[in-house]
């Protein structure tokens, strides 16, 4: 796998045997993270004021009185997959947490969006792995924990890439922020999965961080 330069401006990558290792790093998951469990927490607080709001409409819903009806049907449908987006949330913070102490990054010269793939849940989205034209990964769904179907534009000048080109990992803005994962949207042939398997050390780091899998 060739190495791109890293404009002068841009932030250095951190030599670092694993990713997470880099302060920068560290600090942006954990600030992702914060974020989560804090709309995670408000969105349980307020699941339980309406619990309240219900027991004190219990017998207008009974009736079926439209503010006893209301409620019910926010904690009965809204609220439950408010809290499953959460918890998946966390969920992929925990994955990037995986490759970034499995993988050390590195500066990609480009990410894109696929021309030609759309996704319903997050971004379909490339990675150059190398100076040439083809030199792009499959298309693979980047979600970002916070904002399942975010796009920076700002990758398209550079982005850091932590993980397998075959496989996925991570990836994010030069300096470590804007982590997000980049996972395979189908499976690989068996021969390319083979193939990959051969290489012990390779496939060794990729079942590490939890993302060798065909």
């Amino acid at each position: 796998m060739t190495h791109d330069p890293q404009p002068p401006h841009a932030p250095q990558v951190p030599l670092s045997k694993c990713a997470f290792d880099d302060p920068g790093t560290r600090a942006a998951w954990r600030r992702a993270r914060r974020r989560v469990v804090g709309r995670f927490i408000g969105c349980l607080i307020f699941s339980l004021a309406l619990l309240v709001l219900l027991s004190l409409h219990a017998t207008e819903t009974k009736k079926g009185g439209p503010a006893g009806l209301g409620v019910a049907l926010l904690l009965g449908l809204v609220v439950p997959c408010v809290l499953y987006v959460y918890i998946g949330s966390l969920l992929r913070l925990r994955r990037i947490r995986r490759v970034l102490r499995s993988y050390p990054w590195e500066f990609r010269a480009a990410a894109r969006k696929h021309p030609h793939v759309s996704e319903s849940y997050g971004v379909a989205a490339q990675v150059k792995m190398g100076n040439g034209d083809d030199d792009w990964t499959p298309a693979m769904l980047l979600r970002n924990p916070l904002r399942w179907n975010h796009w920076d534009t700002a990758m398209e000048s550079g982005a850091w890439f932590a993980g397998d080109p075959a496989f996925g990992g991570v990836i994010a803005l030069p300096g470590g922020s804007g982590l997000m994962t980049f996972e395979r949207r189908s499976r690989m042939s068996i021969d390319e999965f083979h193939e990959i398997e051969r290489d012990a050390e390779r496939m060794g780091r990729a079942r590490s961080a939890r993302i060798g899998k065909r």
